[in-house]
């Protein structure tokens, strides 16, 4: 057996450029795929029946460019996410119900004080490659993701590994540096995590998923194969290929047109219109992915909490809902995890000019300018900014909206502005805090360090008691919403559409990974 130091606390923040795609935390393209939750697709037409063997998908999809790569670990938009989906698997994943689940996970445990994991792998996975897959690939995996230079992802939900050891070929023993009751909800929330075999290429990617990845030109499109063996239900589809569409119109013309059997990122107008379609299937699923527009709480005129409250109070979301959003978005509190079973759900953030304006006269900040950094990093970011500042000037503060191209807003400066934007996936409230506001948080765009949210999070982290674990998350959740550094305006829904003669994609993913999550469910009707 081998026992090797794997990783430690206070990565890096630019080190985790996070899935962009989707903005932030899945950055710039991701917030199309990790927007995707509880809804159901409504249109005239349904699939004509169940998926057969057979035949290549045409996936249309926004948000890539030259940066976009296969690495397992680092997503920076959507069609890194689209490779993820396909070729890689993680030891354990939230499903569409966001409840936790075993993926290549054959069983799980820890002891007592939650300090040690112990997981063994299925019996018989095989990688891409032939291999089989085995502890010391699921080292080498975690050992990668913790290495800076890799610029891992979720490197920032696991900094909390201290050590591996091999037990035997498919158990391996993770012993952390503190108690983590949810460690293995750490390891597979969000698409980051996939395991990979040693000796691992990022540029001849191999996974253990349901396809293998046969073609990637940065920037224009992917090709995938069935994987022959793999250990699950086996794709119904030979292959499937994602094309990048840069354009709205050009997504849905080539649905339209049938150049595409699939896209993901239609606008709420296109959604109209397919509605009206008896060859389309559209895919409206609620989310809780969100943009957070980020307060610097430690510098600047934001530092005082009275303005930060003002801003959240006067903003009007549900102007933002029906106006940004062409009302496919849900109202948000300022508050993340919003499928998370301890959210604090009485924590309700209502609109109020008048106190508003109240709070603003106190901090003597009448007339003040606030530079609010934006970018498009998905559809109604930047009119959400805009209704902000609309509603800002209402009492008495001038908030002027900056847009920025995405790599000037995660350049040099990502993590020092006083007011901007960022995007998240959805997650578990720990998940997200682990990155953002905890103690030893590696992204913390705001700033913010708290000593009473900071002991409440260490209680929580370490707690196996679900109804205590809830009281600690509920009481951090009240810090926020009194004097957190985010305004969490909506939840923006995933949109898509197919032709009705596809089958298998889901009618409802809470987890904002929706269309493209599983794919080796999903095929051609007979």
């Amino acid at each position: 057996m081998n026992d090797r130091l794997a990783g430690q606390d206070g990565l890096g923040r630019r080190d985790l450029l996070r899935t962009i795609g989707l903005g932030g935390a899945a950055m710039t393209a991701a917030p199309l795929l990790a927007a995707c939750s509880g809804g159901s697709t409504a249109s005239s037409a349904r699939p004509t029946g169940k998926p057969v063997r057979g035949g290549r998908l045409r996936l249309g999809f926004s948000g890539g460019g030259a940066s976009s790569g296969t690495d397992a670990h680092v997503q920076l938009d959507t069609m890194s996410g689209v490779v993820a989906a396909a070729i890689y698997e993680g030891i354990t994943f939230v499903d569409p119900d966001f409840k936790l689940a075993r993926q290549l996970a054959e069983s799980i445990e820890h002891n007592a004080e939650g300090d040690q994991w112990t997981i063994r792998v299925k019996q018989g996975v095989e990688f891409h490659n032939g291999k089989t897959l085995t502890a010391e690939d699921v080292i080498h995996s975690f050992e990668r993701m913790l290495d800076h230079k890799t610029h891992a992802t979720g490197a920032g939900q696991i900094g909390m590994i201290a050590s591996m050891r091999a037990m035997d070929e498919r158990t391996v023993r993770f012993a952390l540096a503190r108690p983590t009751a949810w460690f293995d909800q750490a390891i597979g929330d969000g698409q980051a995590f996939g395991i990979v075999p040693v000796g691992y290429d990022p540029k001849k990617p191999v996974g253990t998923g349901p396809f293998k990845c046969t073609g990637f030109t940065a920037g224009v499109n992917a090709t995938f194969e069935r994987h022959p063996n793999y250990h699950g239900d086996a794709a119904f589809l030979d292959g499937v290929t994602a094309t990048l569409l840069g354009s709205d119109s050009a997504r849905y013309n080539a649905l339209v047109s049938g150049q595409m059997d699939a896209v993901i990122g239609l606008t709420a107008a296109q959604i109209a219109q397919a509605k009206g379609r008896s060859d389309l299937v559209v895919f409206n699923s609620e989310a809780g992915f969100f943009y957070p527009i980020t307060m610097r709480v430690d510098s600047g005129a934001l530092a005082d909490v009275r303005l930060r409250q003002a801003l959240r109070l006067c903003l009007d979301r549900k102007r933002v809902v029906l106006s940004a959003y062409g009302g496919y978005a849900q109202a948000g509190n300022d508050l993340y995890g919003r499928y998370d079973p301890d959210l604090a759900t009485d924590l309700v953030r209502a609109n109020d000019l008048a106190k508003a304006r109240a709070l603003v006269r106190e901090a003597g900040k009448q007339g003040a300018t606030l530079t609010l950094n934006t970018a498009d990093l998905g559809p109604g970011l930047i009119a959400t900014c805009q209704v902000l500042a609309e509603n800002a000037a209402r009492i008495g503060l001038n908030v002027k909206v900056n847009v920025l191209d995405s790599a000037t807003l995660f350049g040099p400066n990502y993590l020092q502005w006083d007011f901007a934007v960022d995007t998240y996936p959805a997650s578990a409230i720990l998940t997200t805090s682990s990155l953002n506001d905890g103690p030893r948080a590696s992204i913390n765009e705001s700033h913010f360090k708290d000593p009473e949210y900071a002991a409440l999070w260490e209680k929580a982290s370490a707690e196996f008691d679900a109804a205590k674990r809830k009281e600690h998350l509920h009481e951090m959740q009240r810090i926020l919403f009194e004097r957190g550094g985010w305004i969490i305006p909506v939840f923006p829904n995933t949109l898509g559409a197919y032709n009705k003669k596809v089958a298998g994609f889901p009618e409802k993913d809470l987890t904002g990974f929706g269309m493209t999550r599983l794919l080796g469910k999903v095929g051609f009707t007979a």
